[in-house]
């Protein structure tokens, strides 16, 4: 069955991606999620990425397997997986974004060790108010 789940990740930047190219991605990103029915938020602090996903189960699956193993990301760790109970956070947003202008407001989800733990997304729902969010980029 292909249930809907949710799933947060953390991973560094590699040193050799260029950072004026995140519009392009959040733009491919968007169309992507759109035809395989995922929405959430890709969110970035000059160093890390942090991205919350809502969606089919074997899509996101798949989805994360392949972030794992593409170059631009290191060290990349699911923080969150569950199934989703109720409607999605994101609504039917494909990708939004938003930059965390603090340099601790991912800390807390990048020091989050268990993938079950239901902090990650705790953490997510207190961050998301503080951060500068530009649902346009990539558009």
């Amino acid at each position: 069955m292909n249930h809907p789940i949710r799933l947060i990740y953390v991973s560094f930047i590699s040193p050799d991606f260029d950072q004026h190219s995140i519009a392009q991605i959040v733009r491919h990103a968007r169309n992507k999620n759109r035809q395989l029915d995922i929405t959430g938020v890709l969110i970035f602090d000059g160093l890390r990425f942090c991205q919350y996903l809502e969606g089919p189960a074997a899509t996101l699956n798949a989805l994360a397997t392949t972030i794992r193993t593409d170059p631009r990301h290191l060290d990349f760790s699911i923080k969150g997986y569950s199934s989703l109970l109720g409607s999605r956070l994101f609504g039917d947003s494909p990708l939004s974004y938003a930059i965390a202008s603090e340099p601790g407001d991912l800390e807390q989800l990048h020091t989050i060790n268990r993938e079950t733990d239901a902090s990650a997304f705790v953490a997510l729902l207190d961050l998301l108010p503080k951060l500068s969010a530009d649902s346009s980029i990539g558009r």
